[in-house]
């Protein structure tokens, strides 16, 4: 094969392959999808151990910690007392998830005195729904041991002051 003086052979471009770009195509969308699973899993993990978004602090979290400790049977006697009391404690969910509804309808409305009005309606809510929540944990705690009951004890002491 002749060249002709002064011009210059340039190598042939190498093939381009499908596969390589269906790999790459590949690797992305599991790259992806690995993301949004560890993501759910963190979230998962965050969310554990936090309270119940109707109680102030630990006491819902730690109290469930607590009951998942016991022998099968005995967690299962527990659960169903909140069980046989989940209509209320949802009625007193729903009743602060409005409160706090309210709240944020008063603080755009930009009326100073409405805000008053509807942190106190969000208090009152909170502490209807943490009473609930308390006379279901005294009943749950007389079904518990004296082992138990010192555990539970020892997490209150500890639990004080972090509210």
């Amino acid at each position: 094969m002749s060249q002709e003086p002064g011009t210059v052979q340039t190598p042939p471009a190498p093939p381009t392959s499908r596969f390589g770009r269906w790999m790459k195509v590949v690797l992305v969308i599991s790259v992806a999808f690995n993301l949004v699973v560890l993501g759910a899993i963190g979230s998962h993990f965050f969310n554990m151990g936090r309270s119940d978004r109707f109680l102030p602090g630990g006491d819902w979290a730690q109290s469930l910690s607590l009951i998942r400790g016991l022998p099968r049977e005995r967690r299962q006697m527990i659960f169903n007392e909140f069980r046989s009391q989940r209509q209320e404690l949802r009625r007193e969910r729903r009743a602060v998830v409005e409160a706090r509804q309210r709240v944020g309808k008063a603080l755009r409305s930009g009326r100073p005195e409405a805000y008053r009005q509807a942190f106190d309606d969000l208090a009152d809510a909170e502490a209807r729904a943490l009473r609930r929540f308390r006379a279901i944990m005294a009943d749950v705690s007389s079904r518990l041991t004296e082992k138990e009951r010192a555990r539970l004890a020892r997490h209150l002491q500890r639990m004080r002051g972090r509210h």
